[in-house]
């Protein structure tokens, strides 16, 4: 091979070798040799500068791809995280990371999971959520954990979910979710359902109503009279804990009764009162408890002692307790007037018993903490006295229709009473 030849495929920077050897044609041997080695040494130079330069280039390519690919990975992320508190893929709110307990959820998010709280160093002390306009699937067990959550807003934009005192619905009726921390009772209950089913036209006939990690099947039922459409809640199913009760016959948990439905300890409690009528379900992770009672005036007649035997009500505690109490049921018949007190023979007889349950072994352990005196727990001279006022305005022959005592004192009935009945226990 020519040196031009040789330096035509060594060169990679420029071509001044090649000029070079057009002048060696012209030298002497000796010259021609000498320049011949000082070549092979300059050509050699240049094979490990252009292997240097060529490994500079392909690594400088490389991490620029690299660079390039970082970028776009972060990209990527940015992309899915909206700040360092949410983390987001694809819509989907794939962990709440901050310490804030009053949350407010960004409108990139379309879906809310099992998970998206747990990361949350605070997720046992989140109070409430608003939700952004975006939101349109939100897993049954999504709020599970969150022990302290009271509210739950919506974004008036947001076209599948609504919210109302206390609950948070989906606006074609499938599922509703009562926080786990609202202890709710009848009143803010049927609010809650009537206020709903009114906003949403496609609210169905049967709804899962979700309270933490229990699930109440709820069905409704309207009805047209002379007086117009009534619509009523029943409840047909509750499970919570692994465990689940079919109702035999559908609870009607709107009206005049006490409901209270909540979370206590690691107790899920379905409680509801009405008259002399006492049906309380307590799920745990060992099975379901029950306190059932029926005192109703049909089957009043079977015990001559009837008015003195006790109804207990379940509420929650801020103590984390279930609460009960034990009343005789003459103070329990008429939530008005002179029935509260028709029976009553002494202002020291006993009235309430309040305590605390636990349960041991499938039994409900009642724990008594405190007793009041009939005087303590109802105004006796103030029902006497509208009473009185009233019978006296309609004439004293209603005595004897009513079956009441012709008397015209407090001491008088408290006299009349204690002769007749028997002091509650």
């Amino acid at each position: 091979m020519k040196n031009e030849d040789l330096f035509k495929h060594m060169s990679l920077i420029h071509d001044e070798y090649i000029e070079e050897t057009e002048s060696l044609n012209n030298k002497s041997l000796k010259e021609r040799f000498s320049f011949r080695i000082a070549g092979t040494v300059a050509a050699c130079i240049c094979f490990v500068i252009s292997i240097f330069l060529f490994s500079f280039y392909f690594n400088s390519t490389k991490n620029h791809t690299n660079d390039d690919t970082s970028r776009e990975t972060s990209a990527i992320i940015e992309t899915n995280k909206t700040n360092d508190d949410f983390v987001l893929k694809n819509g989907v709110l794939i962990s709440y990371c901050g310490e804030d307990t009053d949350i407010i959820i960004p409108d990139e998010v379309t879906e809310i999971t099992d998970e998206s709280f747990r990361k949350s160093p605070v997720y046992t002390e989140i109070t409430s959520i608003h939700l952004g306009r975006n939101v349109e699937k939100i897993s049954k067990k999504s709020f599970v954990e969150l022990t302290s959550l009271k509210k739950i807003t919506v974004d008036e934009k947001n076209s599948n979910y609504i919210s109302e005192n206390g609950f948070l619905a989906k606006r074609d009726g499938s599922v509703c979710f009562g926080m786990v921390a609202s202890h709710i009772d009848a009143i803010a209950f049927s609010n809650a359902i009537e206020k709903m089913k009114n906003d949403l036209n496609t609210f169905g006939e049967t709804t899962e109503f979700v309270f933490g990690n229990a699930v109440i099947k709820i069905k409704f039922e309207t009805y047209v009279d002379s007086f117009g459409s009534t619509t009523n809640c029943y409840a047909e199913s509750a499970s919570a804990y692994g465990h689940e009760i079919v109702f035999e016959e559908a609870l009607r948990l709107i009206g005049n009764f006490l409901i209270y439905i909540y979370h206590a300890d690691d107790t899920f409690v379905i409680s509801r009162i009405t008259g002399g009528i006492c049906n309380n379900w307590f799920f745990r992770e060992e099975g379901i408890y029950s306190h059932t009672e029926n005192r109703s005036p049909s089957t009043q007649e079977e015990t001559g002692l009837w008015y003195n035997e006790s109804m207990y009500t379940f509420e929650y505690r801020e103590d984390g307790k279930i609460g009960y109490k034990r009343t005789p049921l003459k103070y329990l018949t008429k939530h008005e007037g002179f029935q509260q007190i028709k029976y009553c023979v002494s202002l020291d007889e006993f009235g309430q018993e309040e305590g605390y349950v636990t349960f041991e072994n499938g039994v409900i352990k009642y724990h008594p903490e405190k007793t009041y005196r009939v005087s303590e727990i109802l105004d006796v001279q103030y029902y006497f006295d509208v009473w009185h006022e009233y019978m006296l305005s309609i004439g004293e022959e209603y005595y004897e229709i009513g079956n009441y005592p012709k008397v015209y004192s407090l001491e008088e009935l408290l006299q009349y009473n204690s002769e007749r009945y028997e002091a509650a226990e």
